[in-house]
């Protein structure tokens, strides 16, 4: 991955402004809080100056270990809510079995009574949030499937390195139908890190 950090050009943009080193070159001064001023090119991380950087995210980049017994996989894992009350959401889980990273969603709604035509594959006519079994939400409210489902041909991407999920995690997908007689189907994009020891990606 390649980075357009500001400097010099020299390596002087990777130097501790304290003056030492950490470990794999890293900056030796505490990182845990940080206070940024996205306006400007530079933000402060324990009191120092820092170099920042410009990288494209609306495309995943998709952490794989480097190990000649590894292979990836992928998986489509769907949820389903059929005929269920207007306004009432409806909690449904895809439970993550082996190391994986989720780069996209895609949904969809049909008529159950096979009555109406449903616009823009009926992502219109229902609410979708998605949270991490760890707490963490992709979204911290419902909005609707437009914003928040793609279609097969143009998913909904989760950008920069995905969203990451260990052995025995669960995706926590709340539907909320806005229309009667309603089958409503969300997938999860998902690759998955098959090997001997299964490893857990960074993230």
């Amino acid at each position: 991955m390649s980075r357009n950090h500001y400097g010099s050009g020299d390596g002087s943009q990777y130097r501790d402004p304290a003056g030492g080193w950490g470990p794999n070159g890293a900056p030796s001064y505490d990182n845990s809080m940080a206070a940024l001023d996205p306006p400007s090119a530079y933000g402060e991380i324990g009191g120092q100056k820092v170099p920042w950087y410009r990288e494209p995210v609306l495309e995943p980049r998709i952490f794989f270990p480097n190990d000649l017994y590894t292979a990836k996989q992928i998986r489509w894992r769907n949820v389903v809510v059929e005929n269920e009350a207007i306004g009432t959401e409806i909690v449904r889980l895809i439970n993550i079995d082996i190391p994986s990273t989720v780069y996209a969603f895609t949904g969809g709604a049909r008529d159950t009574t096979n009555v109406l035509q449903l616009n823009e594959g009926g992502r219109g006519d229902f609410l979708v949030r998605y949270a991490h079994n760890s707490g963490d939400r992709l979204t911290p409210t419902a909005g609707l499937g437009t914003l928040f489902c793609g279609d097969a041909r143009f998913p909904a991407l989760v950008g920069a390195a995905g969203w990451v999920f260990n052995r025995g995690g669960s995706i926590e997908v709340g539907i909320t139908p806005l229309r009667a007689n309603l089958r409503i189907e969300v997938a999860a994009w998902v690759v998955e890190i098959r090997s001997h020891q299964n490893y857990n990606p960074p993230g």
